[in-house]
């Protein structure tokens, strides 16, 4: 029994970090793990536990599985993984160090001359992806075929290798000096490189990644999209509004408000009646609408993509204007009305997001935040209209991503950040250096004055902390969730928000030319190395 107040019960329900749809969910799960692979991995408890309790390599193995993260999509998997390799075994590595990389993981990993080239080709492609989805360099990759979670494979049977390493006496450095040259002798256990890696889990498990088909008539008439039309709602837990709806005709996207019963009443009826019927809701929160010509009430996943596109980038552009803590909609999964029957594609996080209605810190829309949201849209509307660009459009989905501070850890948080910020500005550069990244910040126009202040202070050791997973936040109550930012992790983030909304301004007023030239991040430092000047 449970003493709660002045009540005795029998039982007490908790809402975790996922719903229960996550333990149900057809397309997260792989195939059942046959008795071998339990047993081998049964033989890897104690090394883990010796790898959790080693300063250089918790970080790589905790980094792992992080790369398991719900709301993390592939790209993302494979920076995470990539990055914590490079930090065992090239940890002083400058950029186009992808031979070394390769190089190394075959000797520490392959155990005949066939095993070592297999991984030595998987991981210069890996190598070369990883570059990709920084860079959205098509042709980097272009027809190269990488095994299921070749990334989080490859970082496994890194890890795995080095702690038998270290357990047996040799020490890191060593063992990185010897693969240099030639393959490491350890023994025991490895982790073998496959094409079909057990337990493999589909390739999203935030939500279904069939075409969904959950179509239902909906009893709220103010949500339903007028004739002709089909209207996708996107809730903004977090973000107060109930002044005048904020249309923006070029981005084709309108910030309104919602009572927080209209949030629920859109909801399946399993999960209206399930822990949110115990909240008392009331009052209203941001919302953003956007819609599309639609002749019929048939609804398929290709006529929701564009609606996606332009909710994110008007999540972005709120996030520009200062917005940095309500919940991305992402996270709840889709609402799209075709009059008034509601198509519903659902997250298995949404009861969680929406079970924070109650504890987020709201922050008003109001008239001055209004006209700085404006302003975002109308820059990301040109940016959408006339400038597109497939690393930039990366970069706007990684920097959007890194706002997320209830469901992605901070360390998540702070690895994404260095990564964007990289991929913009480059990487630190020597003191003797003429423009160095500390300098380049402090040039970003509307960047905040105590990060840039940190950043030519902490940023670099902080970076390192970070690369090498030394770094480990302070413990955050629930309750401050929405309202307490790790300091670093804050910092990064703005850093990286001013520095892609300077990239999307010096871009859009870029001729072609210039563009096809140098690629965004060239273009970028050239503005800010003329501004230096």
């Amino acid at each position: 029994y449970f003493e709660i107040g002045n009540q005795t019960t029998n039982g007490v329900r908790l809402q975790g970090d996922a719903d229960l749809e996550l333990a149900y969910l057809a397309d997260g799960a792989g195939a059942p793990l046959e008795d071998d692979t339990l047993e081998h991995a049964a033989g890897l408890v104690e090394l883990a536990r010796f790898a959790l309790d080693h300063p250089t390599l918790a970080p790589a193995l905790r980094q792992l599985l992080m790369c398991g993260d719900v709301t993390l999509r592939g790209p993302e998997s494979l920076l995470l993984a990539v990055a914590a390799i490079e930090s065992l075994l090239l940890p002083d590595a400058s950029a186009g160090s992808g031979e070394t990389f390769a190089r190394r993981l075959a000797h520490l990993l392959g155990l005949d001359d066939a095993s070592r080239a297999r991984v030595h080709q998987v991981a210069r492609v890996l190598y070369r992806r990883r570059t990709a989805v920084l860079h959205s360099d098509g042709s980097a990759a272009a027809g190269d075929q990488l095994p299921p979670a070749a990334a989080e494979q490859l970082l496994a049977g890194t890890t795995v290798a080095v702690a038998n390493a270290v357990a047996s006496g040799v020490s890191i450095e060593t063992l990185r000096d010897q693969i240099d040259t030639a393959p490491a002798n350890v023994s025991g256990a490895r982790v073998p490189l496959l094409d079909t890696p057990p337990g493999r889990e589909g390739r999203s498990r935030l939500g279904p990644v069939q075409p969904w088909s959950s179509a239902t008539f909906s009893l709220a008439g103010d949500l339903s999209s007028p004739e002709g039309t089909i209207l996708s709602w996107s809730p903004l837990i977090g973000l107060a509004h109930d002044g005048e709806t904020l249309v923006h005709a070029d981005l084709r996207v309108a910030v309104t408000s919602m009572s927080a019963d209209a949030l629920v009443s859109m909801e399946e009826k399993d999960v209206r009646r399930d822990f949110i019927s115990n909240v008392q809701m009331g009052g209203t929160l941001a919302a953003l609408a956007t819609g599309n010509p639609h002749p019929d009430l048939i609804v398929a996943e290709s006529d929701v993509l564009p609606l996606t596109r332009r909710r994110d980038l008007a999540v972005l552009g709120l996030r520009f204007a200062g917005f940095d803590a309500f919940a991305d909609p992402e996270l709840l999964g889709w609402y799209v009305y075709a009059k008034t029957l509601r198509y519903r594609r659902e997250s298995v996080l949404r009861q969680s997001v929406i079970m924070h209605l109650q504890t987020a810190d709201s922050l008003p829309l109001d008239e001055p935040a209004r006209a700085r949201v404006w302003e975002a849209w109308s820059l990301l509307a040109r940016y959408d209209a006339a400038a597109r660009h497939a690393e930039i459009d990366q970069l706007c989905n990684l920097v959007r991503r890194i706002h997320d501070r209830r469901f992605l850890p901070p360390t998540t948080r702070a690895s994404l950040a260095v990564i964007a910020v990289e991929t913009m500005l480059g990487r630190f550069r020597p003191a003797t250096a003429t423009l160095r990244l500390e300098r380049l910040v402090r040039l970003l126009p509307g960047i905040p004055e105590e990060s840039a202040r940190w950043f030519e202070t902490d940023g670099r050791a902080f970076r390192n902390q970070v690369a090498h997973g030394e770094w480990a936040p302070a413990p955050t109550d629930a309750t401050e969730i929405w309202t307490r930012n790790p300091e670093p992790v804050a910092h990064l983030v703005a850093i990286a928000r001013s520095a892609l909304r300077q990239l999307l301004e010096v871009w859009v007023a870029a001729d072609p030319p210039v563009r096809a030239r140098y690629g965004p991040a060239r273009v970028l430092v050239r503005h800010l190395a003329r501004r230096a000047a």
